[in-house]
This record gives structure tokens, C-alpha cells and sequence, in this order.
């Protein structure tokens, strides 16, 4: 019982630390996403997508249009932005709010954030690379969350890496299919002025 309860508890605090959980509103697909654990506490996840690295780049440092994006959020609110230095809040439709500390890489297409309040530290970076093929750009995610104090002691990293992958797998196929509804509509349009 006691054990149900933390994990209860740690799914809730990793959602509302991640922006969300992952649920049946992920988009599936077929495209497969590389998942690989580089320590206990850090996972990675990478997906490419039909869209140049500066469009990839320029959709995850457009804070406040993460929403359309990242479905399960309601809103983010900037709260200082000083050059690449972000500092904002989301708030779920759930009503759940992260604050981050964001710092974007132009030259790297990077973006790292941090998240500043809740009981787990969790870290991560977006990077956006040229893909394989043509007209295409892979997302790597390395995600970092580790629970500390005396829920640490309970949780364990299978748990913890679990959300994780959740996490990741959940964004990344959000991100998808934004592009690929992107690319849709660019068709439609194409064709209709034909």
C-alpha cells in the first residue's frame, strides 16, 4: 500500500515537473524514437521530423506558442527574457505550473531549461541537428529528473526513468506531428492556389 502511494506520488510530481504527463492524447506513429540511458538519472531521446533544424529551433524557443505545440499546456507566461535567457512558467490544462530557467544556443540550436521549483530536480536539452535525409531535422532530448530528500530514499530510478521516457517519447511525438500537420497544410495550400 505504502508503495503504490509513493509511486502515486512521484507519477504526480514528475507530471507537473515535466509540464504534463504522458496520456492517450500522444499522437502515435510509426517513426521510431531512440531511447537510450546514459546513467540512472538521465535519459535520452531522439526522433527526426520533416522540417528544417532552423523551423525545429525556432518552434521551441517560441515560448509562449508552446501551447499549440505541447497540447497539454494551457499557457506560458515569460517572466524576464535578457538575450538568450529565459525565465517562464507553464501552467497545464490541468492547472499544474512549472516555473524554468531556459537558456537558448543559436549556434548550437540548443535549448537547455531547468526546472526552478517542485520537490525533483529535473534538467534537460533540446538539441536540433541537421537530419539524413533532405529537408528533415533530428531532436535529441536529454532529459535529466531525480527525486532527492526522503521521497528519494522510496522511488526507485526504474520509476523514475519510466517517467522519463514517458516524457520524452509523449514531446517528441507532439513535436511530429506539429510538422507534419505543418507540412499538410503547406500541401493543401499549394494545391489550392494551383
Amino acid at each position: 500500500m505504502m508503495s503504490n502511494l509513493v509511486h502515486v506520488a512521484v507519477a504526480a510530481m514528475l507530471a507537473s515537473a515535466c509540464g504534463g504527463a504522458a496520456t492517450a492524447d500522444t499522437p502515435a506513429s510509426t517513426t521510431t524514437i531512440r531511447m537510450t540511458h546514459p546513467s540512472s538519472s538521465v535519459t535520452e531521446g531522439e526522433i527526426t521530423v520533416g522540417a528544417s533544424p532552423d523551423a525545429v529551433y525556432a518552434v521551441l524557443t517560441d515560448y509562449e506558442g508552446w501551447p499549440r505545440v505541447f497540447t497539454y499546456l494551457d499557457r506560458v507566461q515569460i517572466h524576464t527574457q535578457q538575450g538568450d535567457a529565459v525565465e517562464i512558467a507553464t501552467v497545464s490544462k490541468t492547472g499544474k505550473t512549472a516555473e524554468l530557467r531556459c537558456r537558448n544556443e543559436r549556434a548550437t540550436r540548443t535549448v537547455r531549461f531547468e526546472q526552478v521549483n517542485g520537490r525533483a530536480h529535473v534538467a534537460a536539452d533540446i538539441a536540433v541537428k541537421t537530419g539524413q535525409a533532405a529537408g528533415t531535422a533530428s531532436i535529441r532530448v536529454r532529459m535529466t529528473a531525480k527525486v532527492s530528500g526522503a521521497l528519494g530514499w522510496l522511488v526507485s530510478d526504474a520509476t523514475i526513468r519510466h517517467k522519463r521516457e514517458q516524457k520524452i517519447t509523449k514531446d517528441l511525438r507532439l513535436l511530429q506531428a506539429y510538422f507534419e500537420n505543418a507540412a499538410a497544410v503547406a500541401t493543401r495550400r499549394a494545391d489550392a492556389a494551383r
